[in-house]
């Protein structure tokens, strides 16, 4: 790879986990509240996809830890970092198994790992408090992943259709 197109890869990545913070960040001071206990958009997760998509699984792991580590660093503790690690790991390499197999579209990638991050974040839970009592809160975390999986993968799916491949 030429220093010219090195130094124009670390600039996107830059630019792409800067933006997966912001998306973090800004569903942590709530202004995405719906209103149930522990969910959350998942805007993060869009950055991850397109990295997944323009630029590879590398990368795209990449931003995932880089984010899940940051926001637990400037707006968390260690437990979001516990429930945000097992979740970013559990669900990327859902994510990264589903997209090799070319089985499934964005947004059914992006569903396959709301639901998963939601699913693997719930064992985390139930690991710390030591009570499987934590699932009964599934239900609601597969619907909310589902939906929420639904939404992000759209997004995810224009932004890859209308931003221009060598941007």
């Amino acid at each position: 790879m030429s220093k010219k197109n090195s130094a124009s890869t670390v600039a996107r990545l830059s630019v792409l986990l800067c933006l997966a913070l912001i998306m973090s960040y800004v569903e942590h001071i709530a202004a995405f509240d719906v209103g149930v206990p522990g969910v959350k958009v998942g805007f993060a997760n869009i950055a991850v996809l397109f990295v997944l998509y323009r630029m590879g699984w590398k990368y795209a792991l990449g931003i995932n830890l880089c984010r899940v580590f940051l926001s637990a660093l400037l707006f968390g503790n260690i437990t979001s970092l516990i429930y945000g690690g097992c979740g970013a790991l559990c669900s990327f390499a859902l994510m990264y198994l589903l997209y090799g197999k070319n089985l499934f579209g964005v947004m059914g990638v992006s569903v396959a790992g709301a639901v998963c991050h939601n699913m693997a974040q719930l064992c985390a839970a139930a690991a710390l408090m030591g009570s499987a009592y934590v699932f009964s809160y599934a239900p609601v975390l597969l619907i909310a992943g589902t939906v929420f999986g639904a939404v992000t993968g759209l997004i995810c799916a224009v932004m890859l259709k209308k931003i221009p491949k060598n941007l």
